[in-house]
């Protein structure tokens, strides 16, 4: 990718995740970057294609970095509370602007996110629960069938309609929907290696 649209682009998702998307404009992405309208529209011909652009970018970055969490050496136990909490961390620096104008102003684009984060926690997921069967810290259960409610607290925590009802913040609901399933998935083998990490829940 060109330096410069990298560039546009990285600090373009920035803004947009901290303010949200109608509540930042070209000029506010222009002067983040002492850089000029004209150059920012040479790389993109509309703010809507540099959200897209952006977005896929934020979540393409982010999916490498599950898998570095995937590749480890660790047992599987560790690999989830580490994937979690690495959505959780994620989770925090989103504003809930940022994903209300989304599905709100950018329906298709939503959807897109929808079928990539299904498809990156499909990925992540079938390995380490593969991989904590074997171990003996998950339990005999259909591995889809855990996918898919882990999937399924994933789109609730993110939905934001059913954010703006819950009186604490998407990163809270978050964790506390992933110890609950963790404690319903491991073995007491597995329960032990949750409980030494010290945390009882996610951090």
């Amino acid at each position: 990718m060109n330096s410069e649209k990298e560039k546009i682009i990285i600090s373009s998702i920035d803004l947009f995740v901290k303010k949200g998307f109608s509540k930042t404009s070209m000029d506010d992405i222009a002067q983040s970057l002492k850089m000029s309208k004209k150059t920012l529209y040479k790389h993109f011909n509309s703010k809507d294609i540099l959200l897209k652009q952006s977005v896929l970018h934020f979540m393409d970055v982010n999916n490498n970095k599950m898998q570095m969490i995937i590749d480890s050496n660790d047992n599987a136990v560790v690999k989830a509370y580490n994937l979690f909490n690495f959505i959780s961390n994620v989770l925090l620096n989103l504003s809930e602007n940022f994903l209300m104008d989304i599905k709100i102003r950018e329906p298709n684009l939503w959807k897109v996110i929808d079928k990539l984060r299904t498809k990156y926690m499909i990925q992540n997921l079938t390995g380490i629960i593969d991989q904590g069967k074997r171990e003996s810290y998950f339990i005999e259960e259909s591995t889809s069938l855990i996918i898919n409610t882990f999937i399924s607290v994933i789109r609730g925590n993110v939905n934001p309609k059913i954010a703006l009802q819950k009186s604490i913040s998407i990163e809270r609901s978050f964790k506390e929907s992933i110890k609950i399933l963790m404690n319903g998935i491991l073995t007491t083998k597995g329960k032990k290696i949750f409980k030494s990490l010290n945390i009882g829940a996610i951090k």
